[in-house]
C-alpha cells in the first residue's frame, strides 16, 4: 500500500526546506546539475521515456525512486518537472515506503510541489534581486535560472512583481 505524508505545509516551510535542499546539493549555476546531484545522492534516477504521457514519482521498496518525464518536452519544462517531482519526494513521502506521484490535478499536494520546485529553482531574494537586475524580462530572468519563460513568468506573477 502506498504511504505518502499527508501533512499541509506553509509556504514558509517549503521555502526553508527548499533553501536548505539547494544549499547542499546544488554547486553550479546549473540546476539540471544540481536536480541530478539530489537525484544520485538520494538513490534516484531520472528516466526519459516515449510511451510516457505525464510525469510521474515512483519511490520503490527499498527506497530508491525513479523519475519519468516524456521525451516530447523541451529541456528547460524539464528542470521544472523535475523540481516538481522532487517536491513530491521530499514533501509527500517518508523516502523508505513505495508511493507513487502524477502530475495532475489541481490539488494541495500539486501546489506544494509548485512552490517546492520554484523556491529551489529560483530562490524568491535572488529571484527579486534579477528580476529588478533584468528589468522584469521573463525570458531574460529565465535564462539567469535556466528555467522556461513560463516558471519565470508564474514566479513573477506569485511574488507580485509584475
Amino acid at each position: 500500500m502506498p504511504t505518502s505524508n499527508n501533512r499541509q505545509y506553509s509556504k514558509q516551510e517549503i521555502a526553508a526546506m527548499a533553501s536548505q535542499i539547494r544549499e547542499k546539493y546544488f554547486s553550479s549555476e546549473n540546476p539540471m546539475d544540481g536536480l541530478l546531484n539530489i537525484i544520485g545522492k538520494n538513490h534516484g534516477t531520472l528516466e526519459v521515456s516515449f510511451g510516457v504521457p505525464e510525469e510521474t514519482l515512483k519511490i520503490r521498496e527499498d527506497g530508491s525512486f525513479v523519475i519519468t518525464i516524456p521525451a516530447n518536452t523541451s529541456p528547460l519544462r524539464d528542470v521544472f518537472t523535475v523540481a516538481h517531482e522532487l517536491g513530491h519526494y521530499f514533501l509527500h513521502s517518508d523516502r523508505i515506503s513505495p508511493a507513487s506521484f502524477n502530475r495532475s490535478g489541481t490539488n494541495q499536494k500539486e501546489t506544494e510541489a509548485n512552490w517546492f520546485a520554484a523556491e529551489l529553482l529560483m530562490p524568491a531574494h535572488l529571484f527579486r534581486k534579477a528580476s529588478e537586475e533584468l528589468q522584469y524580462d521573463p525570458q531574460r530572468v529565465a535564462a539567469r535560472f535556466g528555467v522556461s519563460g513560463a516558471a519565470a513568468r508564474v514566479r513573477m506573477t506569485v511574488l507580485g512583481l509584475v
